[in-house]
């Protein structure tokens, strides 16, 4: 009787271990295939033309001008694996800082697209962003815009009551929301 408890008191503590270890877990992945015609260069003035009557909030420092330098290109007619991972609800949430967040996706074989890719989610598949949440789509802090003392990191939230937001995290600033990080990866 006795090996049985230690046996399960010692599973108890290293699935507890195994818990919080990570701080996000996988919420779900889908393939988006970027059109023939995507140009990053042009691609946030294509979606603010398109979309920006759709959303609820749309911050206007999101531009190419602001946002011109991109980790990655995404490529047209290649299809991607977009992956979505929510920060673990713990009883105790301790804030989160964005140089960690960005360590995470490094550390997923992330391929980084800041704005540019996260206004093509929206435009090709936003029925896949969770509701309620901020989806944030990181790219290194070099290539993200710098006003106000801070780095923009583009964030979109999916509101349960209808509507979207598409706006601006600061990078400098610690994290403590429920929210998504998003990243393409190679399928």
């Amino acid at each position: 009787m006795y090996p049985l408890i230690i046996a399960l008191a010692i599973l108890v503590i290293i699935l507890a271990v195994l818990y919080f270890r990570k701080e996000f877990v996988l919420l779900k992945e889908f393939k988006l295939t970027v059109p023939d015609d995507y140009q990053y260069e042009t691609q946030l003035t294509n979606f603010a033309d398109n979309h920006r009557k759709d959303l609820a909030y749309y911050n206007y420092f999101i531009t190419d001008s602001n946002f011109s330098k991109v980790s990655n290109n995404l490529i047209p007619g290649k299809t991607y694996l977009v992956k979505l991972w929510i920060r673990k609800k713990r009883f105790f949430s301790k804030m989160i800082s964005f140089e960690k967040c960005l360590a995470w996706l490094k550390k997923n074989n992330v391929i980084l697209t800041g704005a540019q890719g996260l206004s093509l989610v929206y435009q090709e598949k936003k029925e896949e962003l969770p509701i309620d949440k901020w989806t944030v789509s990181f790219d290194e802090k070099e290539n993200l815009l710098y006003a106000g003392g801070n780095h923009g990191v583009p964030s979109i939230e999916r509101r349960s009551l209808g509507g979207y937001e598409f706006g601006l995290g600061y990078f400098g600033l610690d994290w403590s929301g429920p929210d998504c990080l998003m990243g393409f990866c190679d399928c």
